[in-house]
């Protein structure tokens, strides 16, 4: 990473730090909330087809009988 030392002399170090900190627990609680809501609807459809597939495998049997 390289910054311009003038860039240094307006921004204090530690205010930097800071917000980088901050925006990386940010940016990790984000990931994890759509990683988790992603696997929710992949569960979910999955799920669903799988469900459709049984009540239509059901129906096939009954009428057959």
């Amino acid at each position: 990473m390289r910054q311009e030392i003038g860039f240094f002399d307006q921004n204090r170090t530690g205010e930097l730090i800071s917000r980088l900190a901050s925006d990386t627990s940010i940016v990790g609680k984000s990931l994890t909330t759509n990683i988790s809501d992603g696997l929710r609807a992949l569960a979910s459809v999955f799920l669903f087809v799988y469900f459709f597939w049984i009540s239509q495998k059901n129906q096939i049997k009954s009428t057959t009988n």
